[in-house]
């Protein structure tokens, strides 16, 4: 019987920045809270066989990596296809403030979030092209592997798209928590589930 190539989707633990807006690649550590989240979530992971381990480079996905790669002394491979969505010239800003100082940018990309390019920045349909090549890739390298991604909410749901066929309006009504994880199974067909 063949196994199955099994992903799992893991998005940072909590970080200091408590805004709710955008956040790409400005580098910022987890916190208290978020290191004691990783410690939750790994004791959870140990029943899984992770054989890879993938991280987006930002410091928030690395420390999440590490905590967890020690349950197999696993390697961690740092990749830029996980990074954030680049989100330009709205980075650091809450939706609010980037309403308030790009309202016409602002008001543009909620009328085509998965085509308008950010200034500086990227669309949401570039974003899942690149995190889409890179898992096809997986795929084919490594079936019946159970690979880990470490990476960030947003990315998150574009891969969720990938595998469940949702649009963009389903799954972005999905609150993806910090150190939250998803196991997904390929069979024929994709099954999902919540592993914390």
């Amino acid at each position: 019987m063949t196994k199955k190539t099994k992903f799992l989707l893991v998005r940072h633990a909590s970080t200091n920045w408590k805004k709710f807006g955008f956040l790409s690649y400005t580098d910022i550590d987890l916190s208290e809270e978020g290191k004691r989240e990783v410690q939750l979530l790994s004791q959870k992971l140990k029943k899984y066989k992770i054989d890879l381990i993938f991280s987006s480079p930002l410091k928030r996905a690395l420390m999440t990596t590490e905590e967890i790669s020690k349950i197999g002394g696993l390697k961690v491979r740092k990749t830029k296809e996980l990074e954030e969505v680049n989100f330009g010239i709205f980075e650091g800003l809450s939706l609010e403030e980037a309403e308030k100082k790009y309202s016409e940018i602002y008001k543009k990309r909620k009328e085509n979030k998965w085509n308008f390019v950010i200034p500086n920045g990227e669309s949401y349909s570039q974003a899942y092209k690149r995190v889409t090549k890179f898992i096809e890739r997986l795929k084919e390298m490594y079936r019946g592997k159970t690979i880990m991604l470490v990476t960030h909410a947003t990315l998150i749901k574009l891969i969720l798209m990938y595998f469940t066929n949702e649009t963009l309006e389903e799954v972005e009504k999905r609150y993806i928590r910090p150190a939250s994880c998803f196991l997904i199974s390929l069979n024929g067909k994709v099954k999902l589930k919540n592993v914390n």
